[in-house]
């Protein structure tokens, strides 16, 4: 059965690129603690030895998956939603105004190629294949009607999920990034929908 929900664009708070403006308590807590246990996993692994990796790759990878998983969870909040889908304000900065495009916030992402120069036995190929689509993904989905982009970055994103098990893998230790990163970007980012704000007796 269909809940009620407040549907509200419009927010006052400054500029907030990381969880989105104005968001909630219980949002920040979704955010942070999902990108700090994903980042503190590769903790663990340096710690179990788990690859024949220095330490230094095994930081490199936790600032990653801090990233990319914290960002997987706020690019879906409604916060986040509210703030990348709206027009920017007259105070925000530059960077801000750059941010807020869906094909932009995409061309910075170029998480696949550095992961596969820096650590032991990535394909750099499969890593620069990953970053072209990634962004071709983004640029497909903002062509399609609203209706259709949330099933189309679907399709990418299941796409990219049997492509990089079955023929195109980053490597070891990697295998995480490619699905969480078109989640993060193609539908986290990029797909348009409805903020809801906390209705009465809600977290």
């Amino acid at each position: 059965m269909r809940k009620p929900g407040n549907i509200v664009w419009e927010f006052s708070e400054p500029a907030e690129l990381t969880v989105g403006s104005g968001a909630t308590a219980a949002e920040r807590f979704l955010v942070y603690a999902t990108s700090s246990l994903a980042g503190f996993t590769y903790l663990a692994l340096w710690y179990l030895d788990a690859y024949p990796w220095a330490w230094w790759q095994y930081a490199v990878c936790g600032f990653f998956a801090f990233d990319i998983v914290g960002g997987a969870i706020a690019n879906v909040t409604n916060s986040g939603k509210r703030f990348f889908h709206t027009a920017s304000k007259d105070g925000d900065s530059g960077v801000v105004r750059f941010l807020k495009s869906d094909s932009n916030f995409a061309i910075l992402h170029i998480h696949t190629i550095v992961l596969a120069l820096l650590i032991p036995e990535a394909n750099l190929i499969a890593g620069v294949a990953w970053y072209i689509g990634l962004v071709i993904s983004v640029l497909a989905v903002t062509s399609t009607p609203l209706y259709l982009q949330r099933p189309t970055a679907f399709l990418f994103i299941v796409l990219a999920i049997i492509v990089h098990r079955y023929f195109l893998p980053l490597g070891v230790g990697l295998e995480w990034v490619v699905p969480l990163i078109f989640v993060k970007i193609v539908y986290g980012h990029t797909v348009q929908e409805e903020p809801y704000r906390p209705l009465k007796g809600d977290v």
